[in-house]
């Protein structure tokens, strides 16, 4: 893992960590460590290695911390791993845009029609703007009957948003 939150609440890169910091999972809040790869690269692992929250790539984490870096940078106030207990869902990361909150997810793995109109639908019910970035493998695994599920409207337009973690940037189809 290359990201985690600090005792501040700030996300803390690797690459800027030293050992004698606490740093914690921005997924399941539990104590992290620095650890070095037999390559001698540095990264964060759990301190209890049963606390390792599963299923989340590499690409998604990364992705969330540019994507909430980029939102702050924006003004937007983003936080992190909202849970929104009322839908049952927890939001990538939760916004403030002018008067509207905004969740902006990050999505790299499959996830079927069915849960993607469910979540959509949770949001639309809580009175919550959603906009889905889409990771790599949606470029070029993008099926039809998904597509419109992801779809947001810009200026009369539909629009694809993805999100390139080499880049650190939105990229629009």
């Amino acid at each position: 893992m290359k990201v985690a939150i600090d005792k501040n609440g700030n996300l803390a890169y690797i690459n800027q960590a030293s050992t004698n910091q606490s740093f914690f999972c921005p997924e399941c809040h539990q104590l992290l460590i620095v650890k070095t790869s037999k390559k001698g690269r540095k990264y964060f692992a759990h301190y209890n290695r049963k606390a390792n929250h599963q299923g989340e790539t590499s690409e998604h984490l990364t992705g969330k911390s540019q994507i909430y870096e980029w939102a702050k940078q924006n003004g937007w106030h983003p936080q992190l791993e909202v849970s929104l207990p009322l839908i049952d869902q927890r939001a990538d990361i939760l916004c403030q845009i002018g008067t509207q909150v905004v969740a902006i997810e990050f999505q790299c793995s499959p996830l079927s029609v069915k849960a993607i109109t469910a979540r959509n639908q949770g949001y639309r019910l809580s009175g919550i703007k959603c906009y889905w970035f889409l990771g790599q493998r949606y470029l070029k695994h993008l099926h039809t009957n998904k597509i419109a599920q992801f779809t947001h409207w810009y200026q009369n337009q539909p629009v694809l948003y993805f999100w390139n973690i080499n880049s650190g940037n939105r990229e629009c189809q």
